[in-house]
């Protein structure tokens, strides 16, 4: 079955109810705050030591009646999501699209991505300063992509 052609792309906007969860405390998060746009937060003032799952989620405004794929632009490492109550497969490298057309609704749709880091912003040790650090989380955008 060939993809399907997208010929309209619409942002899901915040804002974002961010959690945290690191290995111990997964499954149960702790809420961190409310962010209006999606950043990276390995950034100073942010979480920049973080090492565990963030959990990302909003609601929006959806329609259907034809192809409607998700696309989470970009994301640091391991994608997990869940749409409206239903797992959608995990992803662990790019590109983070899935096809929702079965799934998103008219009108209010919830969505919820859980990301997943590596230790490595944790366990700093000597050779941590010669080595790139990449970003954390749900950068985006995600989008929504409407077609045929």
């Amino acid at each position: 079955m060939a993809a399907p052609v997208v010929s309209r792309r619409v942002e899901i906007n915040g804002p974002w109810i961010v959690s945290t969860a690191t290995a111990t405390q997964y499954p149960d998060f702790v809420t961190w705050r409310i962010i209006e746009r999606l950043a990276n937060l390995h950034a100073p003032g942010l979480m920049p030591d973080f090492s565990g799952t963030i959990r990302c989620e909003t609601t929006f405004s959806g329609g259907s009646g034809g192809a409607v794929i998700l696309d989470l632009g970009a994301v640091f490492e391991i994608a997990v999501v869940t749409l409206n109550g239903k797992a959608l497969p995990t992803r662990i490298s790019p590109p983070y699209v899935y096809d929702v057309s079965e799934v998103v609704r008219q009108g209010e749709n919830h969505l919820v991505v859980e990301v997943t880091n590596t230790l490595v912003n944790q366990q700093l040790d000597w050779f941590s300063q010669f080595h790139h650090l990449e970003p954390t989380g749900l950068l985006g955008p995600v989008t929504l992509g409407y077609g045929t």
